[in-house]
């Protein structure tokens, strides 16, 4: 996971969505809150203002969470501004992956058809999603319409019936189907189905003009398409329509309004054919509703009501004073709809009968099952999802207990759980959890409703992650974790629940790693922590869970590294800390309440008294800075923990300075490179980072710009190149990186685009080359890498694979599709050496792999195939010696290596065997003397180095004897040295610890052997390199510390050798070699920096 430390570097129906958040700008990549973003899009879908609620909604990458979500929305905006060709393609794509809207999906994406003239595709496409959503009305509605749209009209009408017999509540089902009933000439059949969406939807007018001109014969489309034969009954009420008997003076109406859709509605009311049993669905739904309205003597509220939307106040004034009429009639119709959708017939379990259905407050199915004694349970049951997935299903028994098979669902569909009961409704056998992408999350044995036995548990990948024992639904017995590689990662002991005995954590190499001992549940007893060599690092001792007595630690060669005690868990009486020399690093004292107390003393790494820090009961409240002679450099505090601090480096130049309130530092400090220019500024809040962080290269360029909030960083995060170009930039929440963050060549172009969950990569990774081309195109599932596709120079897919849940071969290929790359994944993790090759299959590098680190002997070698560099890992670092060689076979340089980082005695070489260059790195860094020699093996020059830079050096004078060295004050100055024989071999100049201006060195001839420019810490222009005849060798160009533009090498007589180009400091396009003659013996293209 990527934190960062303290220390920087009308027709159409859908379902409703909702979801939380807004859209913050920086200057380069916004900070996305996708919910706000989906509420704004809908906000402007509303309005009409599509394009710019599209633009919104397309804001949202593929990465974010609400990405499908946003999807669906994206699929209504395109449906409603009749884009069908984009709807389309969001539809496709959404029925394709399993998520919580895939029904929504197969909605919008018949509708889509259906608005581009492809009704085909849009039946079939209704029918596929009604396949795995039986129950979705809107399935049924919108299949219905298309249906329609088709002239399919026996279909259709069935589809709009089963759509109300799933949800009654709907009006536009009955909208349709009374359309389709005009159209065919069925006025009763129409007459009752407006009107029941009229009670539904009282406030649109048009449909009540409409049925008003149905009353009165005034509909244009009436009879326009073919009908089957009409029930008699339904015969009689179309022709009393038809003779407008209700218009006459005769008929005696309760409603004061006047209008044919007033008194027809009414005289149909009152001559409603009686309810048959059959298969005609208005006899089974539309004629015992209104015949219970009219029985209850609540057809007047029924008329007024569907009235609403004419603007009359009569009208009005009998809907304001009868309200409890129509409470009444409310009241009743709720409960009839209710009740039709209540009982029906069903096929669950396999075993087909009459069920109940039972619904959410939505209207949206929640479930299937029958109940007895109105509280139980019984037979077989299936929940739902209100976005019309499966929930739960199985069985119960007569007496409402569970009993059998039962399966669990996550609301995409995907399996959730199994489990079975006996015949007690207890848990037996094994319960089956999985992840919602579909593997095995664990297995927990059952007997008579106890967990026992042993209990797997896995990674997704489908490694065992942990397996323990269980006994009578506790903890009893031993219990072993797992790497995702397979190897132990701790062995431990539970006895009734609670930890016992040793609790051992191990290294991938099978070392052990940390050791606890507990007793009832509770640290108590013995405590060790090792190194990955298998040495102690540290050890004490825990009592009733709270460290205790003398803790002391160790470095992995043996030395110690601390020494102090504990009691009742806090830091107590004197700790004193070394250094890997066995010199003081601190002394420290601390009260019987764990609080600093007294004077605590630092020393540099060579031993010498640095910093004196006093403190009173935890309280700072004074300091002494010293110099190399025990001189005091600076001192301040005061009682109460309020003063101006100064600190100094161990060389004596500033460090930081700043104020300190309270004991805690607070506001703005700034601190200084060692040589004295600015490294950083800081704000403080209460000793936590708190506000703009800013730091800076020695060479006094920008380097990281953020902002802290009570010591996490929060905010936009920006590091920059030393060239001032931006390197790095993203989001980071609360100390995790988050969306997308992009990284940039020192040219500015874009080098990889990550995005970013809680730390994770999640989502998509691209990789440019210095062209700006994609090169790759990786997908991560949080963190975990599950597909890549490699790009050729056009953008095309070259190669892709897929790693389920991380596992399988992960091979990078050539443009000529030979493997460049390969190794095998598991759980996202290397588990097979890594192999490199070059373009015509010879091996390039051999990376071993043991215990899922890196592990054994590292070869590189050249494209001859003679050896380029060796070296051993240990435990995922390079360590030991490791030796680089020039393709002659002679060696190019010898480097020790501990933990990764250079550290002992280093030795280049002159590609004749002479020694180049020999001095000591320490973790990474010269420091003390190193030695430079001339291809003929005469000194140089000797720098002495400390942990900032150069600060003095000699050379032999005439009698090959060293001179008296030569400082270098404040890292600042010109360097000349001499050959014993008086000529000058080298100078160089510095500014603040670097390098600056033209750069010079020379053979014991006095002929120019190399000479460059550094300006602000970097390589700028021309390098040229020299035979010791003074022949030019080489020339390469050099960008902001990069070669970038065409290197040229030459043969001792002047023939050039070699051609190569270079973009940013890699190798892109055709490097060609020469004979001595010109002849051109090789020609070979790069990219981005690799044979391609």
């Amino acid at each position: 996971m990527k934190r960062f430390s303290l220390l920087c570097l009308g027709i159409l129906a859908f379902y409703s969505t909702d979801s939380r958040a807004a859209l913050f700008q920086s200057d380069t990549l916004p900070l996305i809150r996708s919910g706000e973003v989906i509420l704004s899009g809908k906000s402007l879908r509303t309005e009409e203002k599509y394009d710019l609620a599209i633009e919104k909604l397309l804001s949202i990458p593929a990465s974010d969470t609400n990405y499908v979500q946003t999807q669906s929305e994206l699929l209504i905006t395109y449906l409603e501004a009749k884009q069908w060709d984009k709807a389309i393609a969001v539809g496709e794509k959404g029925i394709k992956e399993p998520s919580a809207h895939k029904a929504l999906f197969y909605v919008g994406l018949g509708n889509a058809y259906s608005g581009a003239d492809q009704t085909e595709k849009a039946v079939a496409t209704h029918k596929e999603g009604l396949k795995q959503y039986p129950y979705d009305y809107l399935l049924h509605y919108n299949l219905g319409v298309v249906l329609a749209k088709r002239e399919e009209y026996a279909a259709a009408i069935g589809e709009l019936q089963e759509a109300i017999r799933l949800n009654p509540f709907y009006g536009n089902a009955h909208l349709f189907l009374g359309n389709i009933m005009i159209m065919q000439g069925k006025k009763a059949k129409a007459t009752l189905a407006l009107s029941t969406y009229l009670a539904l939807q009282p406030t649109n007018n048009a449909v009540l003009v409409l049925l008003n001109n149905l009353m009165k014969n005034a509909v244009t489309y009436e009879n326009s398409q073919p009908a089957n034969e009409t029930l008699a009954a339904f015969k009689e009420l179309d022709l009393l329509i038809k003779s407008n008997a209700a218009l006459d003076k005769k008929f005696k109406s309760s409603v004061a309004f006047k209008a044919p859709v007033a008194q027809q509605l009414e005289l149909v009311l009152e001559s409603l054919p009686a309810a048959e049993k059959g298969d005609d669905f208005w006899l089974q739904f539309y004629v015992p509703l209104f015949a219970k309205i009219n029985q209850q003597g609540l057809k007047e509220a029924f008329i007024y009501h569907i009235l609403s939307s004419v603007d009359d106040k009569g009208v009005k004034k009998w809907n304001k004073s009868n309200q409890k009429s129509l409470d009444k009639f409310f009241a009743l119709a709720n409960q009839e709809l209710r009740d039709f959708r209540f009982k029906r017939t069903a096929t669950i379990g396999g075993q087909k009968a009459e069920y109940t259905f039972w619904y959410y407050e939505t209207h949206r199915l929640n479930a299937i099952g029958n109940q007895i004694d109105d509280d139980t349970y019984i037979g077989p049951w299936v929940f739902y999802y209100p976005n019309g997935e499966r929930k739960a299903e199985g069985n119960f028994t007569q007496t409402g207990t569970k009993t059998g098979k039962w399966r669990y669902y996550y609301d995409d569909g995907a399996l959730k759980k199994e489990e079975d009961y006996d015949s007690k409704g207890e848990v037996t056998g094994l319960v089956k959890n999985y992840y919602q992408s579909g593997p095995l999350w664990n297995e927990i044995p059952y007997k008579d409703g106890l967990m026992q036995g042993r209990v797997a548990i896995y990674y997704p990948c489908g490694q065992l992650k942990e397996e323990l024992l269980y006994k009578d639904d506790k903890r009893n017995g031993s219990g072993t974790t797992y790497y995702l590689t397979g190897q132990v990662s701790a062995r431990y002991t539970y006895k009734d629940n609670e930890a016992e005995g040793p609790f051992t954590y191990f290294y991938k190499n099978g070392n052990k790693k940390e050791v606890y001992t507990y007793t009832a549940g509770k640290l108590t007893g013995p405590y060790e922590y090792y190194h990955a060599n298998g040495k102690l690092s540290q050890q004490g001792h825990y009592l009733e869970g709270e460290k205790t007595g003398e803790w002391l630690g160790f470095y992995a060669t043996g030395s110690k590294r601390f020494a102090g005690s504990y009691a009742s868990d806090l830091k107590t009486g004197p700790w004193v800390q070394f250094n890997e020399d066995g010199s003081l690093q601190s002394e420290e004292v601390f009260d019987q309440k764990g609080k600093l107390h007294g004077t605590a003393r630092y020393y540099t790494r060579t031993g010498q008294l640095y910093y004196d820090y006093e403190h009173k009961n935890g309280l700072f409240t004074g300091y002494t800075y010293y110099d190399k002679d025990k001189k005091i450099l600076s001192q301040g505090g005061d009682g109460k923990g309020t003063f101006k601090i100064k600190a100094y480096h161990p060389g004596g130049t500033l460090r930081y300075e700043g104020d300190i309130k309270k004991g805690k530092a607070t506001g703005l400090f700034t601190y200084y490179h060692p040589t004295g220019n600015k490294s950083s500024l800081i704000n403080f809040k209460d000793d936590q980072y708190h506000g703009l962080f800013q730091s800076f290269h020695e060479s006094g360029q920008k380097d990281v710009v953020c902002t802290y909030v009570n010591g996490a960083m929060h905010g936009y995060y920006r590091q920059f190149h030393k060239n001032g170009r931006i390197k790095t930039e993203g989001w980071v929440l609360n100390d995790e990186m988050e969306q997308t963050w992009n990284t940039y060549f020192t040219n500015g172009t874009l080098s990889h685009s990550q995005y970013y969950l809680f730390g994770d990569s999640h989502g998509e990774y691209q990789q440019f080359d210095k062209n700006g081309r994609p090169f790759f195109r990786n997908t991560y599932n949080h963190g975990v890498l599950t597909a890549r596709a490699q790009l050729d120079t056009l953008g095309g897919v070259l190669k892709s694979e897929t790693l389920a849940e991380g596992n399988g071969k992960n091979i990078l290929y050539f443009a000529n599709k030979k493997t460049r790359f390969q190794t095998q994944m598991q759980c996202g993790e290397y588990a097979s050496d890594l192999l490199s090759y070059y373009a015509n299959g010879k091996l390039q590098s051999s990376t071993p792999l043991k215990n899922g680190e890196y592990n054994g002997r590292y070869k590189a070698y050249y494209a001859s195939q003679k050896l380029r560099v060796e070296g051993d890992y240990v435990d995922g670092e390079q360590n030991g010696l490791w030796t680089w060689y020039f393709e002659s076979g002679k060696v190019d340089a010898k480097i020790p290596i501990r933990n990764g980082k250079y550290h002992g005695e280093r030795i280049d070489y002159w590609e004749n065997g002479q020694i180049r260059v020999k001095g000591t790195v320490v973790e990474g860094d010269r420091i003390g003397s190193s030695f430079y020699y001339a291809p003929d093996g005469t000194l140089m020059i000797e720098r002495m180095y400390d942990e900032n830079g150069l600060v003095r050096y000699r050379y032999l004078d005439k009698d090959k004897q060293l001179t008296p060295y030569i400082e270098l004050p404040n890292y600042t100055g010109t360097v000349k040295a001499y050959y014993p024989n008086g000529t000058l071999s080298v100078e160089n100049h510095y500014k603040n610890s670097f390098m600056e201006g033209k750069q010079q060195t020379y053979y014991p001839s006095g002929k120019l052997m190399e000479v460059r420019t550094i300006l602000a810490g970097q390589e700028q222009g021309v390098r040229e390199e020299y035979y010791p005849d003074g022949s030019l060798r080489k020339k390469s160009p050099y960008v902001d510390d990069e070669l970038h533009g065409q290197e040229v090498e030459y043969h001792a007589n002047g023939k050039v050798k070699r051609t190569s180009t270079y973009l940013f400091g890699e190798k892109e396009g055709w490097e060609l070699t020469y004979d001595q003659n010109g002849k051109v013996l090789f020609k070979e293209y790069y990219r981005d920096g690799t044979l391609y």
